[in-house]
């Protein structure tokens, strides 16, 4: 007897469950979750007007995407700080996720068995562990909750043309450009969607022939996305400012080099969907390619695009699921390199549903002409599974703390020096600072890297070796002049080796780029008062008790008031100093010679 598909969408949901479920006991990582919640004060706040009004407007970690904002607040509301709860709601969008798809294939195509394996995939499947389990990937699984829900709304208008459903799709639309800018290529993919399943275009029937359907010439199909383009350009041109200190320059990635790694990474995706081995969060840009790979790389797209326009009359799900792949990977492929990686789990979320596609529509249509047993397929297909089912519970377990990250990280990519950066932090915050320092040493051996070179210099000025902190705090410095605590720690640096001039010319650095640091004002007033002291001029105590006042009061942030009283009472000590000095000066001047 047939399962109803609600049942096989409960039964798929349970499983996906019992794949990822281990994450509900993992804590947060210090990879992104600090940006996305435990370090972001808006965040912290939990939901708030002031926190929505400042969501719709940010484009902090160089995005705009406010309704992921509201999600990590609403969770900080619900659940505090309290990882399990932050997993939960990723892992509950993930298993909706795979509800949807599986509903909206079957609304498409009718073909149930064929919809629960692919949903069974996009379930599973180890590529998509990264989307579920990294809470700042919450974008991921969001923004597809909406390009689902769009999908599905599209088919109802389509089928019944109501203006109703169309105004939703793009209300779906637009809510999931607002959790994740790569839905840019949705309207593109409602086009596919249209040739097939639906079967709207004339080159192809539809995939079911029960749900008869009004045939459009391919003008009209393009003209109805008109709206959905639209939001498109301006999320692209959002985006690019957002993201425009983010986004590699030319000289540092020249154009012809980018179109190689684009080359190269479809075929690493296809390979790491039969074979997701060696996975990791982070797969740093090589820069350069072998001829040879891109040559190979290249044949391998061109004989399956070839194979797959070949047989587009008689098996169209195989060239609308390949280009559904191509498409929808073009914002995150590399020809505009946004971050150090040139291939990431997350970004295979959603395109490998083409894929998925592919395959099992591609195996029915092999099953079906052999006339082998339907049996022998559901055991097969149960088998491909139940692997992907146990590949995706090892992965997760890679994302239980900091430590676990960063451990793979480096032991898939020894050369990784983010990697080691990050394990050198996760180890030095558990007490193995000698571990950390290595790690942090390997941080600093291979290209350029601020944050090794700063936490090296800092993990060294904390025990007090301060000669062999400074080379690498100056180098941090110049790598990233803006950071405002590789500046204080090289004021503390040069205070210990004697040198108050250069202590200032750090304090105001740092200051300058970070005002809210009143230990660091009150460290940098009392240099200046040391300086004017030794040089005995009255005026430059008074500049630099004006200095210190105002150092005291230009902060507007409430959690520092206990710090400014604290300040304003050494003021008021600074000032009876002042003039005691200035009395004793006085009684100097004064004094008969016979005294002196």
């Amino acid at each position: 007897m047939m399962l109803r598909p609600h049942w096989i969408a409960i039964a798929l949901m349970l499983v996906a469950f019992l794949a990822h479920g281990r994450i509900l006991s993992h804590d947060f990582v210090s990879y992104d979750d600090d940006t996305y919640v435990t370090g972001n004060a808006r965040v912290l706040a939990g939901m708030t007007p002031e926190g929505v009004r400042w969501a719709l407007t940010s484009t902090a970690a160089s995005n705009w995407h406010p309704l992921t904002w509201v999600s990590h607040m609403l969770d900080v509301s619900l659940f505090g700080l309290r990882a399990s709860g932050h997993h939960a709601t990723s892992l509950a969008l993930h298993l909706a996720n795979t509800g949807l798809l599986f509903v909206l294939l079957i609304a498409g195509t009718g073909a149930t068995a064929r919809s629960a394996f692919v949903a069974g995939l996009f379930a599973l499947h180890p590529l998509h562990v990264e989307s579920v389990a990294w809470i700042a990937e919450r974008k991921d699984v969001l923004s597809t909750l909406f390009w689902f829900l769009s999908i599905l709304a599209w088919f109802r208008f389509a089928r019944m043309r109501s203006s109703a459903a169309y105004i939703a799709a793009l209300g779906f639309f637009t809510l999931g450009l607002a959790s994740k800018p790569m839905l840019v290529t949705a309207p593109f993919a409602l086009i596919l969607l249209d040739v097939w399943p639906l079967g709207r275009s004339g080159l192809c029937g539809p995939a079911r022939n029960d749900h008869p359907i009004e045939k459009q010439t391919l003008m009209w199909l393009v003209a109805e996305k008109i709206p959905f383009l639209l939001l498109t350009i301006a999320s692209i041109l959002i985006t690019l400012k957002a993201q425009e200190l983010s986004i590699a320059t030319t000289e540092a990635l020249p154009v012809a080099q980018r179109i190689a790694n684009s080359i190269v990474a479809y075929p690493r995706y296809l390979l790491l969907t039969i074979w997701p081995h060696d996975l990791s969060a982070l797969n740093l840009h090589p820069s350069h390619w072998p001829a040879q790979t891109i040559a190979i790389s290249a044949s391998v797209l061109a004989a399956i695009s070839l194979l797959a326009v070949a047989s587009a009359r008689r098996y169209p799900f195989l060239i609308i699921g390949w280009l559904w792949f191509l498409g929808t990977l073009v914002p995150v492929i590399g020809i505009v390199q946004v971050g150090e990686q040139w291939i990431a789990d997350r970004y295979s979320y959603v395109p490998l549903t083409g894929i998925f596609i592919c395959v099992s529509w591609g195996a029915a249509e092999f099953w079906k002409q052999r006339a082998w047993p339907k049996t022998w397929a559901i055991v097969l297909a149960a088998l491909v599974l139940a692997a992907c089912s146990g590949a995706s519970f090892e992965q997760a377990r890679h994302w239980r703390d900091s430590k676990a990250l960063f451990s793979r990280m480096v032991e898939i990519d020894p050369g990784n020096s983010i990697g080691h950066n990050g394990l050198g932090l996760a180890l030095e915050r558990i007490g193995a600072g000698d571990d950390a320092l290595g790690h942090y040493q390997l941080a600093t051996r291979g290209a350029p890297y601020a944050d090794g070179e700063y936490n090296l210099g800092r993990f060294l000025m904390d025990r007090g070796k301060t000669g062999r902190a400074i080379p690498h705090l100056e180098r941090a410095s110049d790598l990233d002049p803006d950071r405002a605590e590789t500046h204080f720690y090289l004021a503390l640096a040069s205070v210990r080796e004697g040198r108050d001039p250069d202590a200032v010319r750090h304090y105001e650095a740092g200051l300058l780029r970070k005002p809210d640091e009143l230990g660091a004002r009150e460290q940098f007033v009392l240099i200046l008062l040391r300086l004017a002291e030794a040089s005995a001029r009255r005026g430059e105590f008074e500049a630099a008790v004006s200095l210190a006042e105002r150092a005291a009061g230009a902060s507007g942030n409430p959690a520092l008031d206990d710090l400014k009283t604290e300040a304003e009472t050494r003021l008021a000590l600074y000032r009876e100093a002042l003039r005691e000095i200035g009395s004793v000066q006085t009684e100097r001047v004064s004094r008969p010679k016979a005294e002196d």
